[in-house]
């Protein structure tokens, strides 16, 4: 039978699976928009939504490509946005990323709220009050963990200088870090923009979600230019905290504007497009596991 490109996406998601080697399709894209996400937000994907190889062959190479960026999309949000934060299940990831960034410092209580948390940049003694508000608080510690472990000497830059000797200069590090990571996941359609139009670009989410297909690990080296990027305007609209939201936007708006830029295709292109000096060391660890 001959099927149109339309036709044979709407028949790819009422496929069992055929053969050993089998894909995962988001069944919520097949009308697909530039302001919808790429699938159910904290949605398992069940087994009759998984197609093989054979059928994904049928494709042309534009659907091939697509449905590959929906796929590593909605695989990355079940990997690592499926859970809220807890102290139980993630005190291990707290007390690794204090490790990174102060390890001149004792480490504060295991499990306890602890004032030196606030040098971080939380907002109170406790980080589960600030990491569980959102799904992407498991996430954005391991983001500033592949910071640190990534580009050490960067990330200590950045530290320290959000810490400002005026306290009305100074912005909170691991909640500009919840702020990005709600942001890249947004950018790249990995979640529903709510009363938000025009926050999607769909030339940019492709190619972010393209950079995922090609290397799972783009996501974090994103956020670690977007941070850098997110210091460096601070720096030069000399910021204040209650500047906070509207450089973040800024940042959004250039990160936008030069991934729809043709010559970017990777993040180290992207990071030479907006003049950043962001390098992955070359012992950098991979990306952070899934139930890390």
């Amino acid at each position: 039978a001959q099927f149109s490109g339309q036709q044979l996406e709407t028949q790819l998601h009422g496929l069992k699976p055929m053969g050993s080697t089998r894909l995962m399709v988001p069944v919520s894209v097949s009308n697909e928009s530039p302001g919808e996400s790429l699938f159910a937000p904290n949605r398992a994907i069940d087994e009759d939504e998984v197609v093989s190889t054979s059928c994904v062959s049928w494709l042309s190479p534009g659907k091939k490509e697509k449905h590959a960026q929906r796929v590593a999309v909605a695989e990355f949000a079940n990997d690592h946005t499926s859970e809220q934060f807890s102290r139980s299940k993630h005190e291990d990831q707290l007390q690794r990323l204090w490790r990174l960034s102060r390890d001149q410092e004792p480490a504060p209580p295991e499990g306890e709220p602890h004032p030196q948390w606030k040098t971080l940049g939380f907002q109170g003694d406790d980080p589960a009050s600030d990491l569980s508000r959102s799904n992407s608080g498991v996430l954005s510690v391991k983001a500033l963990i592949y910071f640190a472990s990534s580009c050490p000497s960067q990330y200590n830059d950045v530290l320290e200088r959000s810490h400002n000797e005026d306290v009305s200069k100074s912005y909170p590090f691991a909640c500009a870090a919840m702020h990005l990571t709600d942001m890249l996941l947004r950018m790249v359609g990995a979640t529903e923009v709510r009363g938000k139009p025009g926050q999607v670009d769909s030339q940019a989410r492709k190619k972010l979600a393209n950079m995922m297909v090609l290397n799972k690990a783009s996501f974090f080296d994103v956020f670690c230019i977007s941070f850098i990027l997110l210091d460096a305007e601070w720096q030069r609209q000399n910021g204040t905290y209650f500047q906070f939201n509207a450089i973040l936007e800024s940042v959004r708006v250039k990160l936008v504007k030069t991934l729809r830029d043709r010559k970017v295709g990777s993040p180290l292109s992207l990071s030479k497009a907006l003049q950043l000096p962001w390098r992955r060391s070359e012992d950098s660890s991979v990306e952070p596991s899934p139930r890390e």
